[in-house]
């Protein structure tokens, strides 16, 4: 099967240059273990993905029919009330190229804008080949079909993770780089800003003149918080919607907030992780209050995707912070961590063939090349 053998050669590749003493060579064969979904992604064709043959496809041929880059901006907003201007801005240039299949090549841009600051925070956050190694293919086998439909959300937490792993390393220059990547997820999918309270909670939580009571308090005070927005999403989203505060917030709650839709795959994920960090608290140490909260916000999150299908989108940027920040510390050289490595794998594999493979989610099956 395709994804799966680009999944494992991404991950070999990754695993490989990451051990090799020469830098130059080991960088290129990691470059190649990026590219190479990267390429997958670009030669697809229109049916792969629900939102490539819809918006992604669509706003390019808008594009390519207006030569006033402002009306372009007026069309797409009228027919799909997109506001995320570096996104068309990229599609706009690209479509503008002259040359031969410039549809593929903004696709093969598009995953290369997800692809590679992903790859970057999992390095920011993890201190091995094994972890790094080991993430990649875990958020491959979550992510990568979802990020052939759902493009510019992907971009935008690509570039929230690189934020957050600057925000939290504190290197030279971090605050810069922080808000740069920050700001680049905004100009993708505006949803980003829901997640900027995690950049305070994190702040507050490695605060250590805040005792450890008051730690648990805050976070026991967020999922109750959380648990009332689940009770009465309708008047929240409503009110946010009426204040001005997200506009759009009220027709995605008459498009998306129909009926009961429970995802239970989703939320063993989701416990699961809340159950790896609470067991493993001593490996995340300063963080691990931090990382035990950020998991219960996004369960309560999740489950409010139940009733109104468009929450789960707030919820995968505390998701994959989570898969990039602490799923690594699962992994590692020692081959008394390898069951646990195996499971974690396991489990995530099961995930990939019942989401994608058995429902479809996303419509990425069949695999077809545009040609």
């Amino acid at each position: 099967m395709i994804y799966l053998t680009i999944f494992f050669i991404s991950y070999v590749c990754v695993l490989i240059g990451l051990n090799i003493r020469k830098k130059t060579l080991g960088k290129m064969i990691v470059l190649i273990g990026l590219l190479i979904p990267c390429i997958l992604a670009g030669v697809r064709n229109i049916s792969v993905g629900t939102d490539t043959s819809g918006y992604v496809f669509n706003i390019y041929n808008i594009a390519i029919s207006e030569q006033n880059i402002i009306e372009y901006f007026k069309t797409v907003n009228d027919w799909y009330l997109i506001k995320d201007y570096l996104y068309l801005i990229c599609t706009y240039f690209i479509a503008h190229l002259d040359m031969i299949n410039a549809f593929q090549i903004l696709l093969f841009v598009y995953q290369c804008l997800i692809t590679f600051p992903l790859y970057f925070a999992i390095k920011n956050f993890n201190r091995n080949s094994a972890s790094i190694a080991g993430t990649t293919l875990v958020i491959n086998l979550f992510f990568y079909n979802m990020s052939l439909n759902m493009v510019r959300q992907m971009v935008a937490i690509s570039f929230f993770l690189l934020s957050f792993s600057y925000f939290v390393n504190e290197k030279k220059n971090w605050k810069l780089s922080s808000i740069v990547c920050f700001l680049i997820a905004v100009g993708f999918h505006d949803t980003v800003v829901f997640a900027l309270p995690i950049y305070y909670v994190y702040k507050l939580y490695s605060n250590n003149k805040i005792n450890g009571k008051s730690k648990s308090m805050i976070t026991f005070i967020g999922a109750i918080s959380m648990s009332f927005l689940v009770l009465f999403y309708r008047n929240v989203v409503t009110f946010i919607s009426n204040i001005g505060l997200y506009t759009k917030g009220y027709i995605y709650l008459q498009r998306f907030g129909q009926g009961i839709n429970i995802n239970y795959l989703g939320t063993f994920i989701n416990v699961l992780l809340i159950v790896l960090i609470a067991k493993n608290k001593k490996l995340f140490k300063s963080n691990y209050k931090f990382g035990f909260f950020i998991s219960v916000i996004n369960l309560v999150l999740s489950i409010l995707g139940f009733f109104i299908t468009y929450a789960n989108r707030l919820s995968y940027y505390l998701l994959f912070l989570l898969l990039t920040m602490y799923i690594p510390f699962m992994f590692s050289n020692k081959k008394r961590d390898l069951p646990r490595m195996i499971i974690i794998i396991l489990v995530f594999f099961i995930y990939w063939i019942w989401v994608y493979l058995v429902h479809n989610s996303g419509e990425t099956f069949p695999y077809q090349i545009f040609l």
